[in-house]
């Protein structure tokens, strides 16, 4: 079996009423994505995983996920606010819908002056007072109301409220899930050519009505790092046990490994395999920035009951 190599995909551009979504990195049914570049180009992420195992993701990785690729990387592109919406937990989101839970990063890449990011809510709430708000369109008064800049990173755990302002283009890396409940959708609802459907009660169960402080919470389910390039740097899969993802943030950045060479510009991603040998990445252009994301280390046993269900 041939050696893998640090692996380029086409990315997958999904329209929606509020902007777009372009897919770097994912193997969910409706967005599987296709290597670009060497000998596995035209195959796709999941027969690709199915092939090389621990040997792409990394053996612990493998051992915890099985044939699940443990991440979606995707650029949002708001032109319009996105909708107030939450996600589940692990657990909850494999007894309703045997799936994993979402926990996310955005990476804010570029924020128009009057841009907002909405997350959590100001004071503690109760579900009644938020049910109404919804229904009554006044839903943005009780959330955390944000004013993001280039380069802010915001955390976002499973249960947390939140909606991504018009005028916001941000990296969101996440866990493997799609499930989002919408609760509000800034009147769009009433709108017969725009109208989605909306989840609240479905997820009222879910939400974490307390007040979002300021300090911002870490996610455990992977590992997420802004590098700003002045130099080469080398890097090594074994230091993390893990694949690595990188993705473009700012400038043109050059990636080498054995005798070829890999150029990653902003909003591209490209997934070092975890059995790879030590690679090196430099700036091509004077300030590039690039985003690093691996996995972290799991507790197989602790996390037995959610690893069991799903695999």
């Amino acid at each position: 079996m041939k050696k893998l190599y640090p692996l380029k995909f086409t990315p997958i551009l999904k329209e929606k009423i509020w902007g777009n979504e372009n897919w770097l990195l994912s193997d969910m049914d409706d967005a599987v994505s296709v290597v670009e570049n060497g000998f596995l180009a035209d195959n796709d992420l999941s027969d690709i995983l199915e092939t090389y195992l621990g040997d792409l993701v990394g053996d612990e990785v493998f051992e915890y996920f099985n044939l699940q690729f443990p991440l979606i990387v995707k650029i949002i592109n708001a032109r319009e606010p996105l909708s107030v919406q939450v996600h589940p937990d692990d657990e909850t989101a494999m007894e309703r819908y045997y799936s994993y839970g979402k926990d996310e990063y955005l990476l804010v890449t570029e924020a128009k002056k009057d841009a907002r990011i909405y997350m959590g809510f100001k004071r503690d709430v109760t579900a009644t007072e938020f049910y109404e708000a919804c229904h009554n369109g006044t839903a943005a008064e009780l959330l955390n109301c944000i004013t993001p800049h280039k380069g802010d990173v915001y955390p976002v755990k499973a249960g947390t409220v939140h909606a991504v302002g018009s005028g916001v283009t941000a990296i969101e890396v996440s866990q493997p899930s799609v499930i989002t409940f919408r609760l509000f959708d800034w009147g769009r609802e009433n709108d017969p050519g725009k109208c989605r459907d909306i989840h609240l009660e479905e997820a009222l169960d879910i939400i974490d009505f307390k007040a979002k402080s300021d300090s911002k919470e870490e996610i455990d389910k992977f590992c997420i790092r802004q590098i700003p390039l002045t130099k080469t740097l080398l890097i090594s899969p074994e230091t993390y046990k893990s694949m690595i993802v990188f993705v473009g943030v700012d400038g043109k950045s050059e990636i080498r490994y054995k005798d070829d060479i890999y150029t990653l510009s902003p909003m591209e991603a490209i997934l070092i395999p975890a059995s790879l040998d030590e690679l090196s990445i430099a700036p091509k252009e004077s300030k590039s920035t690039v985003l690093q994301v691996t996995m972290p280390h799991f507790d197989l046993e602790e996390d037995s009951y959610i690893k069991d269900k799903l695999n």
